[in-house]
């Protein structure tokens, strides 16, 4: 889903002009191709964020191993592309 999404990003929606506007509706163009990609992106580190910090009763050397993980499942989905 990333892949296609980032794929499908408009080049000139991420110029300032159209992304400081895209709060605004009456704006005539709207960057929706960036936001679903931010949207996507921020979806997933709030994720990998909410598994490393889950408890406080976890080691560093455990947060490391999970972090690992998520290392791993990013490489893995990169190789895929």
């Amino acid at each position: 889903m990333c892949q296609e999404l980032f794929k499908s990003v408009v080049a000139h929606h991420c110029l300032g002009a159209v992304w400081s506007h895209r709060a605004d509706k009456k704006y005539p163009v709207q960057p929706v191709s960036v936001l679903a990609t931010v949207d996507q992106f921020n979806a997933i580190s709030f994720r990998v964020i909410a598994t490393v910090l889950k408890s406080r009763l976890i080691m560093p050397d455990e947060r490391a191993e999970i972090v690992e993980k998520w290392i791993d499942v990013a490489q893995v989905l990169t190789n895929s592309m």
